[in-house]
């Protein structure tokens, strides 16, 4: 399928997507990976001034971030921002690609990527990316799916995955100029924070 049928299935979903999200069995692995998330915020007490959200889909990531932090969505989708602007008030929404960000270099302190990667055709593009808008000392907190029967059985429900193992994504970011500060696991994902080399 290609990059505008993507686009118009995300639209969409973006209508039922949060209620598919609160299922119990879905809503459980959701917030074991929110809690993760947050632990390695308060662990390393990450403040970011701004939130450049990568990927924000119909809002529900933003949750783990606090409420009073201004934040940038970026999404392919357009219904998903819509979505995502009903979540959290002031967001300022931009559709773009993940691996080409229509921002200036260095114009943020830190960058999510949640339940997206997985989505994408090349860690090393999405990398360099957020290498560049970063400025120096800038987190990175973003998510991975990890090789797994129910990964597996997600592409064949008709997911486009790239499911790539641990030291794969440990091995891109550093090649791209990032330090890993901490990581945490849960049934379908890792959660990685980075930090972005002087």
């Amino acid at each position: 399928m290609n990059e505008a049928g993507l686009n118009f299935l995300w639209d969409i979903k973006s209508h039922w997507y949060h209620a598919v999200r609160r299922i119990p069995g879905i809503r459980w692995i959701l917030e074991q990976e929110n809690r993760n998330l947050r632990d390695l915020i308060v662990k390393y007490d990450v403040k970011p001034a701004l939130i450049l959200d990568i990927g924000t889909g119909a809002g529900s990531s933003l949750d783990v971030f606090p409420p009073d932090v201004p934040a940038v969505a970026v999404d392919r989708s357009p219904g998903m921002l819509k979505q995502a602007g009903k979540r959290r008030a002031g967001l300022l929404p931009v559709t773009a690609d993940a691996q080409f960000l229509p921002f200036k270099s260095g114009c943020t302190d830190f960058c999510a990527c949640i339940g997206v990667t997985e989505y994408l055709s090349s860690a090393d593009m999405l990398f360099r990316e957020v290498y560049r808008v970063l400025s120096p000392g800038g987190w990175f907190l973003y998510t991975s799916a990890r090789p797994s029967f129910f990964n597996q059985l997600r592409m064949c429900l008709g997911h486009r995955m790239n499911l790539m193992p641990d030291r794969a994504w440990a091995k891109s970011s550093e090649k791209h100029g990032f330090y890993l500060l901490g990581r945490r696991m849960s049934w379908l994902q890792h959660q990685w924070l980075l930090k972005k080399l002087q």
